[in-house]
């Protein structure tokens, strides 16, 4: 019977232009014709961009767009909320992908996944960081929202590794020191 299972929900969060938007792109190529799968895309922008290009690769999916802040900041939270349970409700999706803001600090994932029936609808399945490496080491004091990124991630992708100066092992060396795991 529709909505008496829980939902998969994968977290994807990465710096701006890291590849978030590639990375889903890929995920649709591969498994998007054997799952019902909804996106929600996350900008502070007022309005996205990266639904369209999504929406380009021909695959059946649900697009849902929070803009406006991050829906890690309390502000959001109430929208992100409905925007969930309505999501639920009306197509029962078995995959959700959150493509998080690039700006977005994702430490209370488990809080915002608390939120009305997301608890008993939604099993956090697996949190996906896509780490720049062309840009990793431009900024001596990495902002914290991104160490964070990186920090709560069960699975870094190293992207752009063909553009890093600095060679991959310092990169990866860097990112091991933050998430040993």
């Amino acid at each position: 019977m529709p909505g008496h299972y829980k939902s998969d929900f994968f977290l994807i969060t990465g710096f701006l232009g890291s590849g978030k938007t590639t990375f889903l792109k890929y995920i649709l190529n591969t498994i998007g014709e054997k799952y019902r799968i909804a996106i929600i895309q996350n900008e502070f922008a007022p309005t996205g961009v990266d639904g369209k290009e999504l929406k380009d690769t021909g695959i059946k999916f649900h697009l849902e767009e929070i803009n406006n802040g991050s829906v890690f900041c309390v502000c959001q939270l109430g929208t992100f909320g409905s925007v969930m349970e309505k999501l639920l409700e009306r197509y029962n999706p078995e995959m959700i992908f959150l493509e998080a803001s690039g700006l977005a600090d994702p430490v209370n994932i488990i809080e915002l996944l608390q939120f009305g029936i997301l608890q008993q609808k939604l099993n956090l399945r697996h949190i996906y960081a896509i780490a720049d490496a062309s840009n990793f080491f431009r900024s001596a004091n990495m902002p914290e929202r991104y160490r964070h990124q990186l920090m709560i991630a069960d699975t870094i992708i190293l992207n752009k590794t063909d553009r890093c100066k600095e060679g991959v092992e310092k990169f990866e060396n860097e990112i091991r020191q933050l998430n040993p795991f």
